[in-house]
Order: C-alpha cells, then structure tokens, then sequence
C-alpha cells in the first residue's frame, strides 16, 4: 500500500511540476524568398524581366504589393497589389518589360512588401539594371 502512495505522490509532482507549453506569438512580418531576378542582373531595353518570389507566414499571408522603380523618371511603373490571400504561402510568379532610353543605363528596383494576418509586415527589394540599344 505504501508503495501506491508513493507512486500516486510521484505522479502528481511530476504533472503538476511539468511546465505548460504555451504558443508565443511572433511580432514578424512574412518572409519573402526571391528566386528571380537575382540582385543586379542586366538586361536590354525592352527585355522582359521575371519576377518569382514566394512570400510565406504561419499565421497566413494577408496581402502583397509589388513595385517596380526605375531610375529613369519618364518611364513610370504600376505597382501590383494581390489582396486577401488568407495562405501561409503565396507564389508571386509575374513578369514586365523594361524600357529605358537609347544609350543610357537604368536602375531599377523591384520591392515586395507583404503583410500577413496580425497586422505585421515585411518587405524585400532587389536591383537591377537594364542598358539601352547604344545604337538608337
């Protein structure tokens, strides 16, 4: 009988003493992996330039904006905006063509900013730069 006692005694330490493991809420925005284009590659004017990313969160991915930059003011870009995705991962597999003046060399910048489900953010930009026909 003092054997069950002490057995009885046991377990009640051993789960009251265990500690609870709680899930902790982390303040981070989405992380974005980019595949395409890598940092600083160049292109020719009117080429078409690849964006592939995938943008993932464990709380869900909320909404994603891309904006595209250039260095060269006359040409501007729409940023695109892909709302309510409610997924931990999203494929951002989209492309455009980049233009800029005869002779000259642009920069561009490509930046993704993401926001999941909490409200948080994040973002990741990449440079490129594209060179104009020497020619024209």
């Amino acid at each position: 009988m003092k054997y069950y006692y002490m057995l009885l005694l046991a377990a009640v330490v051993l789960s009251t003493g265990c500690i609870e493991n709680k899930k902790v809420k982390i303040e981070e925005g989405p992380e974005i992996f980019t595949s395409l284009p890598a940092e600083l590659d160049t292109f020719s004017s009117g080429s078409l330039v690849k964006i592939n990313s995938v943008i993932g969160d464990n709380d869900g991915v909320h909404d994603v904006t891309l904006k595209i930059n250039s260095s060269d003011s006359t040409i501007e870009y729409n940023d695109i905006f892909f709302d309510h995705i409610h997924e931990p991962l999203f494929n951002l597999d989209t492309s455009f063509t980049a233009f800029t003046k005869p002779g000259e060399t642009s920069s561009f910048t490509i930046e993704i900013l993401a926001v999941d489900m909490l409200g948080n953010s994040s973002s990741k930009s990449t440079s490129l730069l594209v060179i104009g026909d020497p020619s024209n």
